[in-house]
């Protein structure tokens, strides 16, 4: 006699686009003077999306990954962002848009 399982299979996540912060990024000077200040956004994939995963161990385990309004432009896991805007070697710094005397965090 054959069962059947009633329980609904596993959705699979989708890749997509999850929300917007609350800052802006940018190169740092010594990087390039006239690049314009983005919006981060966090996008949430099933799979590694991270642009410099092959520059050490990617932070994977929720699947979320920093970005800009570029659907398709690079994206960072948790750990390369953090080190992209707080390293020593930073190539990027976080702008605090409501903060008008104080222009980066």
């Amino acid at each position: 006699m054959a069962t059947s399982d009633s329980s609904p299979a596993p959705q699979k996540r989708q890749d997509e686009f999850f929300v917007k912060m609350p800052f802006l990024i940018e190169l740092v000077p010594e990087h390039d003077r006239d690049r314009p200040r983005d919006q981060v956004y966090l996008y949430r994939y099933d799979h590694n999306a991270c642009e410099l995963k092959g520059a050490g161990s990617c932070d994977t385990v929720a699947g979320l990954y920093y970005g800009t309004i570029d659907k398709f432009g690079g994206k960072l896991c948790p750990r390369h962002f953090y080190e992209s805007v707080f390293g020593p070697d930073r190539p990027y710094t976080l702008i605090d848009p409501n903060d008008k005397a104080s222009d980066t965090l």
